[in-house]
Formats: C-alpha cells, structure tokens, sequence
C-alpha cells in the first residue's frame, strides 16, 4: 500500500493490513511520541524486536536449571500471545477506510468488476459462440 492511489488498493492489500494490525501491540501502539512520528511498518518492525527479545529471554528460562524461576524478560520484551490490536480498535480502523472508499467512490468514478459480473459476461460470450456455431453458414 506504501503510498499509492487507492483505486489501485487490493484485496491482497488489505489482507496485509490486517495481518499489520495482528502484529502490533494494541497497548503500546501510537500511545508514545515516537510512535507518533513512525509509520505503522516500522512500529510492526519495532514490535517484532520487542517479540524477539521476549521469546529469547522465554527460551533462556526455558534451559535454565531451575524451572520455577521466575522469567525476567528485558523492558519492554513482548510475547506473541500480547500483540493484535483490540477487536473495538480494528473494527474502528476498518470502519475509517470504508468511510474514505465511499468517500472516494462518490467522488471518482471507478469500474468495479466483481466475480458476478464476470461470470455473466462469460455466459453471456459462452452462449453467443453457441448461437454463431449453429447458424448455418
């Protein structure tokens, strides 16, 4: 998505979009100045450092002699299982980008193909051979 025209955003776009907002910390996220000052890419980027250092810091409990020893992660050392944004906050996130696709589609006129139409232009080409190959010549 990177900063292109929106009628060129796809499914596939989206899709990653979404897995950005899987792997942020909802917490933490745009809560600190800095975060404020980043793109989400790098705030997902930074957010996997935290991840790495949590996971790390797990397998080295994890090989220690003492098992009941508590995990002393670094600060700021995150697990897999505390990243996602909330279901309220992603909802809101997709709610502001069908705001702005409406927005847009009122304002530009785009063509949108969907499977439907295209299946109908398909019959409909498919059944126009079939007459043109039974008419005599």
């Amino acid at each position: 998505m990177h900063g292109q025209p929106l009628a060129t955003v796809t499914h596939d776009h989206l899709v990653q979009l979404n897995n950005c907002f899987e792997a942020l910390h909802g917490p933490s996220f745009r809560k600190s100045p800095k975060h404020r000052e980043m793109t989400i890419w790098e705030i997902v980027a930074e957010t996997a450092e935290r991840v790495r250092q949590g996971e790390k810091a797990i397998a080295k409990a994890a090989k220690g002699k003492d098992q009941n020893e508590a995990i002393n992660p670094p600060a700021g050392a995150l697990t897999k299982d505390q990243l996602g944004l909330g279901l309220s906050t992603t909802n809101r996130h997709w709610g502001f980008l069908r705001q702005l696709t409406t927005w847009f589609a009122k304002r530009y006129h785009v063509i949108t193909t969907t499977w439907c139409s295209r299946l109908r232009l398909q019959m409909h080409l498919s059944m126009k051979s079939t007459l043109l190959d039974t008419l005599p010549p």
